[in-house]
């Protein structure tokens, strides 16, 4: 994730003003030509969807680049390390797996994966094979504007709810749903998930690793707790960042009103596991927290006390009992 931020940071920085600097917030990240698609080739081991989306609305339509990762025995070998020094986390992914010999067994659930901002589906590789190899179906979603997606804007949840509501329909008619549907996301995925279980009751759960409360403070911190950022950003008063953050929605064409993460969790009714680093200086745990206390009962806040914002979504053994676990208590129990 980290070098994708520096690669967007170059397109930030041409807006040397408030105005210019509120369209890059909303501009979709793929524009920038960032990809981290060398983590894994998804084409060759899962099978490409693509879902065209019609308009609705306030909202424009829009085309989903996903693929599908069936269940199976990939024989996933994977380790991660992070390196810190005084101005860099390095980090470091070791991954292999190989597709399942013969027809895949009949899924016992469905789980969509949504990635994090300026990141793609491939992200969540590592995930989606985990939860293939426990025997769900995983459908790997480029959020609009971002990896294979098309999109010119994106809308923090406001667009993206409606577009995962219809991808769920689509999916379905095309019989990729079994089952009960989950949904695990990372950051921007993961409050997109949370806004699309609040107006869609086919979403039976969501594990929802770092989610912000509020996309605002999400934003203004990363501009501002995001060395990278601070340092080019100089030339940017308090002021002039805030001004821009609150002007980000109309170049758009959506309004940061239209999105209420805490009033989606505690309206869907539906339990939530939430995971959060410890040491998260960008989406702080107390986002969590305030999603926590809204939730529905049964839901529960896991905190990993060495991980951050960059390590969470890659700490795969600390959290995969947990998260397995939680599916299978709320998508069903059938064994393959």
């Amino acid at each position: 994730m980290r070098s994708l931020l520096l690669l967007l940071l170059a397109g930030l920085l041409t807006g040397c003003t408030s105005s210019g600097l509120a369209r890059k917030l909303v501009a979709a990240p793929n524009r920038s030509g960032a990809s981290i698609r060398n983590l894994v080739e998804v084409g060759r081991d899962f099978t490409p969807r693509r879902f065209d989306l019609p308009a609705t609305e306030g909202r424009p339509a829009v085309s989903l680049a996903t693929a599908i990762v069936e269940p199976g025995d990939w024989h996933l070998a994977y380790a991660f390390d992070a390196a810190r020094t005084a101005k860099a986390v390095n980090l470091s992914l070791q991954m292999s797996f190989r597709r399942p010999e013969g027809a895949p067994p009949r899924p016992r659930g469905t789980i969509f994966l949504l990635h994090g901002f300026a990141q793609q589906k491939e992200q969540l590789v590592p995930w989606a094979v985990t939860l293939a190899q426990a025997g769900y179906r995983c459908v790997l979603v480029d959020l609009r504007g971002h990896g294979g997606s098309s999109g010119e804007w994106i809308g923090y949840g406001a667009f993206e709810a409606m577009d995962l509501k219809l991808l769920l329909d689509r999916a379905a008619e095309a019989g990729l749903v079994e089952g009960k549907v989950g949904v695990l996301g990372v950051s921007l995925g993961a409050s997109a998930a949370l806004q699309w279980a609040g107006l869609d009751g086919r979403v039976a759960t969501v594990v929802a690793l770092e989610p912000f409360a509020d996309p605002r403070a999400a934003i203004e911190s990363l501009l501002r707790n995001f060395p990278p950022f601070r340092r080019k950003l100089w030339w940017a008063s308090e002021a002039t960042l805030r001004k821009a953050v609150q002007a980000a929605p109309g170049a758009a064409g959506f309004r940061w009103a239209q999105i209420d993460i805490p009033g989606a969790v505690a309206g869907s009714g539906r339990p939530v596991l939430f995971l959060h680093g410890a040491k998260d200086a960008l989406v702080p745990p107390a986002d969590s927290e305030v999603l926590r206390a809204v939730a529905a009962p049964g839901s529960r806040l896991v905190l990993l006390p060495e991980a951050d914002h960059f390590t969470l979504p890659f700490l795969l053994k600390p959290q995969e009992a947990e998260v397995l676990g939680w599916f299978e208590g709320r998508l069903g129990t059938r064994m393959i």
